[in-house]
């Protein structure tokens, strides 16, 4: 590294540091003078709707303030992503894409099962997959088996599976705001969808993959706020905390009926998200392998230490529910309770609804009732409780408006993360490395960005008329990675395997996925899809790998070397 190098280097942290720093400064700030207003009196409505401008704004204007025209900064976030930076952007996608598993959980799924897998699966992300991404220099995974197996039909079938992925991920991260933003406002569905798909084109069109990875740090760190100040305030609140918190949230939220473990689940998601490409940001936009490589510890501790948040506000919240509603009759219940019960996010007596009357009539049938709730007769959901913690202790209208807006935030950070893994894909790696032919950068810019606003457009109108489960979404998307991608990408591992063998592979992959859904048109069972996905990688990175033998190539005569170590993306 020559003096100018390491000069720019310093220059280009230093950048980087000053702005976070007062961004962070800015939302502190914002935040203590909210707190000013709130004691002044102002209404709580206004103090929502000035939390949630605070954070949507600073947010918007980093991303503007980050627009470019090279493909460098659009596509790999400019190289020089410090690695604690790099690590809360990858525990920010990380939390958005768990969130949409808390329970209630998907029929046939445990929650053991879930957490297990996402634990594999980020650690092999952050360790292995992310730093040997970093490593090729390439700009995503469909990339970097293009460069290694350059055969078009190779490079064109992997960019179109991991565009796939990735809209299934907008697609789950477009919902999960969605639904945290009309929940938390009450505004119509229809423009619900128009303001989250404004903020997305605000938010990635001007910056690329510069805007999405400070959007999913902006989430962590206000994730890691919203859940902190309620947990702090509250913690010498006598409430049950551990066990017997966990084990009664287990039972209100329905996750005590849970499946047992499944390894099958827990394999293949580990599988998929190892290789699932919009996760995959962060390491892309590194300084190189080693701080690719050292985000993943830092990452683990910004995830457990938001899951520590997550526990004490959920049992918490459990507590003080109980509390305003275990020994209430149905006649007497608080309005606000009322409320949340006819927006489905608290069942009484088996029921959803502010009407009194269908709730007492609910209650008196129930075996053992005697006119005052008991806590079997309580259900609720984990976002609910994560969201309203400081509504149910009654800590003020600024802690309530950021309880609100972190789970949009992570769900906007995961929709981002896709759309622009979309952009990627079919702007960039569908046909690396002849990009030159296809005119200069500007109008390769300009494609690039009109196929994100046409994905965010796509997504809104499949929200308007259709519903979606994100964790349908996400689990496909796991799926999927986990048969299709993840074999391939180990075969570029094998230096004697060529192109045609990543074909075979390939074609063994599609073809067990297609017959399982061929064979299984009225329904999906989780454990049996989770089975066929696995034997699927399997079997496609035995075909190529036998594929390589039976043909006697000792090495791949398919396009050039991956670069070493630490090499940068060349200029366009």
């Amino acid at each position: 590294m020559t003096q100018k190098d390491g000069s720019d280097a310093y220059s280009a942290r230093a950048s980087i540091d000053a702005g976070f720093s007062f961004a962070l400064a800015a939302f502190a700030i914002g935040l203590g003078l909210l707190g000013v207003l709130a004691r002044v009196g102002l209404p709580g409505a206004m103090l929502h709707f000035c939390v949630w401008a605070i954070i949507f704004a600073g947010l918007a204007v980093i991303a503007v303030r980050l627009r470019t025209m090279r493909p460098g900064e659009f596509y790999a976030g400019g190289r020089n992503l410090p690695p604690v930076y790099a690590a809360l952007a990858y525990a920010g996608l990380a939390a958005g894409l768990f969130l949409a598993f808390l329970p209630p959980l998907l029929p046939g799924v445990g929650f053991t099962s879930l957490a297990a897998g996402f634990a594999g699966g980020l650690t092999c992300a952050l360790c292995v997959t992310g730093p040997y991404l970093r490593r090729s220099a390439a700009f995503s995974i469909a990339d970097l088996v293009g460069t290694r197996f350059p055969h078009p039909l190779v490079r064109c079938a992997i960019a179109v599976i991991a565009a796939g992925c990735a809209v299934f991920v907008a697609l789950a991260g477009f919902d999960i705001a969605l639904r945290a933003f009309i929940a938390t406002t009450g505004i119509g569905h229809s423009l619900g969808i128009a303001i989250v798909g404004v903020l997305l084109v605000l938010l990635i069109v001007p910056g690329g993959l510069s805007g999405v990875i400070w959007l999913a740090a902006g989430a962590m760190i206000v994730s890691l706020t919203a859940l902190g100040l309620p947990a702090a305030l509250n913690i010498f609140h006598e409430s049950p905390l551990w066990l017997s918190g966990t084990a009664r949230f287990a039972e209100i939220s329905g996750a005590s009926a849970a499946p047992a473990f499944s390894p099958t689940i827990t394999l293949a998601l580990a599988l998929g998200l190892a290789v699932l490409t919009p996760l995959f940001g962060p390491s892309v936009a590194s300084g190189g392998r080693i701080p690719a490589l050292r985000a993943g510890p830092l990452a683990v501790f910004f995830l457990g230490a938001l899951a520590l948040l997550s526990v004490l506000t959920l049992t918490r919240a459990t507590h003080a529910l109980d509390s305003a509603l275990v020994g209430q009759e149905p006649a007497k219940l608080p309005a606000q309770l009322l409320v949340a019960s006819r927006a489905q996010d608290i069942s009484l007596c088996g029921i959803a609804s502010d009407d009194v009357r269908a709730i007492a009539s609910a209650c008196a049938g129930q075996p053992g009732f005697a006119r005052t709730l008991r806590p079997q007769d309580i259900g609720t959901s984990a976002a609910y409780l994560l969201e309203n913690l400081p509504n149910l202790t009654h800590l003020g209208a600024v802690l309530a408006g950021l309880a609100s807006v972190f789970a949009m935030t992570l769900g906007i950070a995961v929709a981002a993360a896709g759309i622009q893994s979309f952009t990627t894909s079919l702007g960039h790696d569908i046909y690396h490395p002849d990009r030159r032919r296809f005119g200069p950068v500007s109008r390769r810019l300009a494609v690039a960005r009109a196929l994100t606003i046409l994905l965010i457009v796509l997504c809104a109108a499949f929200l308007e008329h259709r519903h979606a489960d994100p964790r349908n979404l996400i689990l496909l998307a796991t799926i999927f990675s986990a048969s299709l991608v993840a074999p391939v990408l180990a075969l570029t591992l094998i230096k004697r395997v060529t192109a045609f063998d990543a074909a075979a592979a390939l074609a063994v992959a599609i073809a067990l996925m297609a017959h399982f859904f061929f064979t299984h048109r009225q329904g999906w069972p989780v454990v049996a899809l989770a089975g066929n996905a696995i034997f699927a990688a399997l079997d496609a990175a035995f075909a190529g790998f036998f594929a390589s033998l039976l043909h006697g190539r000792a090495v791949a005569p398919a396009g050039p070397a991956l670069p070493p170590p630490g090499q940068l993306v060349g200029p366009d």
